[in-house]
């Protein structure tokens, strides 16, 4: 993910991390968001000359979702925890 097109389009293959549970998609996303806060312009023309704005606060607010969500999907896979008083009285 070099350029500015690979970048969003792994954004946009990902973008349904949390709808379809998968881990290896939301940690692709985040891969994603990080390299579009570095590439992205401000400001950028399409092709056609039409002009478009990126928000970088937005894809911060998506990256800090996208970690929340898969940290919460790594501890439910780990499953409870639960205390070992085995040797309590040892």
């Amino acid at each position: 993910m070099s350029d500015f097109s690979t970048a969003q389009t792994a954004y946009l293959a990902n973008a349904d991390y949390d709808t379809e549970g998968d881990a290896t998609k939301a940690a692709a996303f985040i891969a994603a968001c990080r390299k579009l806060l570095l590439l992205v312009p401000r400001r950028a023309r399409h092709g056609s000359g039409e002009e478009y704005e990126i928000d970088p606060a937005v894809l911060r607010s998506e990256l800090a979702e996208a970690r929340s969500w898969l940290a919460a999907s790594r501890r439910a896979a780990k499953g409870p925890r639960f205390a070992d008083c085995s040797n309590f009285r040892d």
